[in-house]
């Protein structure tokens, strides 16, 4: 989640984890050539509503082509599908991360808009410091190279846990354990 998003939400942000582009999405049926925003001109394009950057960025482009707000990434891969909207504009990790989970193999990425990047932090209730404690302390152990693995595979396989047991103090250790369960959420609710 952005930083900002996170402290708008209520909650206590972490240090930036990476940054990360949007990718515009399409059919490959279609066989776009994109190679700029003004390439767009002319088409329907669709957007997650409540990502800050976009909704700042997308209106200087409205008299270029057409807008199409949606609330969910699965609204906007809907929309292409169904020859609602020609694109649909996300997060390159978690566009592609969807279409490969879910199966969505006519959608593919055709445009990686790499001068808006958005840096993404991991963020905790705010009625939760001990365990924000904790989360930083971990993500403190994990290299930048190892973040990279982690976001491209979206697993912790090339991480090693175990360093961050020594950083715990006594106090983050007898939390945890009498926790047992973490909820983890991009949602504050």
């Amino acid at each position: 989640m952005a930083f900002d998003t996170a402290q708008k939400k209520g909650l206590i942000p972490t240090h930036k984890i990476y940054s990360q582009p949007f990718s515009i999405f399409a059919k490959k049926s279609h066989k776009l050539s994109i190679d700029s925003m003004k390439d767009l001109k002319g088409l329907r394009v669709a957007y997650i509503e409540d990502i800050a950057v976009l909704k700042n960025l997308l209106p200087k482009y409205q008299n270029e082509f057409e807008l199409v707000g949606v609330k969910t990434p699965f609204e906007g891969f809907n929309k292409v599908l169904n020859d609602k909207v020609d694109l649909f504009i996300d997060f390159t990790l978690n566009g592609n991360y969807l279409i490969k989970k879910n199966f969505l193999l006519e959608l593919e990425s055709v445009y990686i808009i790499e001068n808006i990047q958005v840096d993404s932090v991991s963020a905790v209730v705010a009625n939760k410091p001990l365990l924000h404690s904790i989360i930083t302390k971990a993500l403190n152990t994990i290299s930048y190279n190892e973040i990279l693995k982690i976001t491209k595979k979206w697993t912790i396989e090339y991480t090693d846990v175990r360093k961050i047991d020594e950083l715990l103090s006594a106090k983050e250790k007898i939390y945890l354990d009498k926790l047992k369960k973490i909820r983890v959420s991009v949602e504050k609710d």
